[in-house]
C-alpha cells in the first residue's frame, strides 16, 4: 500500500494465502486479521485519524451496522454480553488490529494487489488506551466497509496471545471442508476427545507441528454473542478451534503459521475421514503411544477401535497397556 514495509509484508501474505487455500473461504465466508506494531499504528494513526469513524464502546459494537455503504446490506454482529470479552480486550489497548471487512471474498485478494487496490477488502481497528473503546481507522472512509462479522472473535484470539506472551499475533477463520465434515461424523457425535483421537492418530503432520489439542464447540450462529461466550474458554486454552456445522479458527504468531496450522488440521481430517470411509490404517502402535497417551487419548482411541473396520488397532491384550 506504499504505507510501510510492515504493512505490504502483512498485506501480501493475507493475499497470498487467502488465494492458495482458496477453498476454505467459499463465497463470501472466512476472515483473516493480525495485530499491527506500535511504530505502525502510530504511522497509521497520523495517515487516517483525520478520515476515521468516531469512538464506539465494545460494549455496543453492533452500532456499526448503519454506517455500512459498501453496497451489501445487514451486518449480522451482536453485542458481546461475557465479562470475560471485556477483561480479555484491555490486553490490546492501544493497539491497531488489521481485519478482513464483512463479505469479503478472500481469494480475490491477489487481484486486488494486481490492479492497484490492495486496501479495498481491508478494515484496520484502533483501540483506545484503556482497550474498552474503538474506531474503524482505515477501511470505512475509503470503502464504506466495516470490519467482518466475527471480529469480537478475532479480538478475543489477539488477547489470548498477548496474554500469553506473544509480542505478535494472527487469527484466521475459514471452512477447511475437512474439518466441517468430520466434525459432524456420527462417530464424533459432539465428543471433542473423539475428534481429536481421529486428528492424531492417522498421519503425521498435526501431532508433530502442534503441541496442543483442537477445542470442538456445538453450533452457535455466526456473529453472535453465544459464540463469543463459548469461544473464549476454548480460545485461551487452546490455539485450533473447530465451529461445528461452521468452520475453523487458528490463531498463531502470524499469517503464514496460522495458515500452516490449519493445513495440518485439515491434511488429518481428510485422512480421518478417509479411514472412517475404507479402514484405510493409521500410525503403526508405537507411534500411537506417544502421539495419543501425552495428550491422555489413548482410552477414546481404543475405544473407537472397537467400533470401526479393521485397521490394525487391535489391543495388544500382552503390552500392559491399561488405557482400555
Amino acid at each position: 500500500m506504499g504505507i510501510s514495509p510492515e504493512l505490504d509484508a502483512v498485506v501480501y501474505d493475507i493475499a497470498e494465502h487467502a488465494g492458495l487455500y482458496a477453498r476454505w473461504f467459499p463465497g463470501n465466508a472466512g476472515d483473516i486479521s493480525v495485530t499491527l506494531s506500535r511504530g505502525l499504528t502510530q504511522v497509521l494513526v497520523t495517515e487516517f485519524g483525520g478520515s476515521a469513524t468516531d469512538w464506539f464502546p465494545l460494549s455496543g459494537i453492533s452500532q456499526l451496522a448503519p454506517l455500512r455503504t459498501d453496497g451489501r446490506q445487514g451486518y449480522r454482529l451482536e453485542d458481546p454480553t461475557d465479562a470475560r470479552f471485556h477483561e480479555l480486550i484491555r490486553e490490546l489497548s492501544g493497539h491497531c488490529v488489521l481485519i478482513t471487512r464483512t463479505g469479503a471474498s478472500l481469494p480475490l485478494l491477489r487481484g486486488d494487489l494486481r490492479r492497484g487496490a490492495s486496501g479495498q477488502h481491508l478494515c484496520v481497528l484502533e483501540l483506545d488506551s484503556k482497550g474498552d473503546d474503538f474506531r474503524v481507522l482505515y477501511g470505512y472512509a475509503q470503502s464504506g466497509s466495516l470490519p467482518s462479522i466475527e471480529t469480537h472473535i478475532h479480538l478475543v484470539g489477539h488477547a489470548a496471545s498477548v496474554q500469553a506472551g506473544s509480542s505478535r499475533s494472527a487469527v484466521v477463520h475459514g471452512h477447511p471442508p475437512d474439518l466441517r465434515h468430520l466434525a459432524r461424523h456420527p462417530t464424533i457425535d459432539g465428543h471433542e476427545a473423539r475428534l481429536n483421537a481421529l486428528l492424531f492418530s492417522q498421519v503425521e503432520g498435526l501431532n508433530r507441528n502442534y503441541e496442543g489439542l483442537v477445542s470442538l464447540l456445538p453450533y452457535e450462529a455466526s456473529g453472535s454473542a453465544a459464540l463469543v461466550a463459548a469461544t473464549i474458554p476454548a480460545i485461551l486454552e487452546q490455539r485450533v478451534i473447530v465451529w461445528a456445522n461452521h468452520g475453523t479458527v487458528v490463531r498463531a504468531e502470524t499469517v503464514p503459521q496460522a495458515f500452516a496450522l490449519m493445513a495440518y488440521a485439515e491434511e488429518g481430517a481428510s485422512a480421518a475421514l478417509e479411514h472412517l470411509r475404507t479402514g484405510a490404517r493409521g500410525l503403526p502402535r508405537p507411534a500411537l503411544q506417544e502421539v495419543l497417551e501425552g495428550r491422555r487419548l489413548m482410552s477414546t482411541f481404543l475405544h473407537l477401535s472397537n467400533k470401526t473396520p479393521d485397521t490394525g488397532w487391535r489391543v495388544d491384550t500382552d503390552s500392559g497397556d491399561t488405557n482400555g
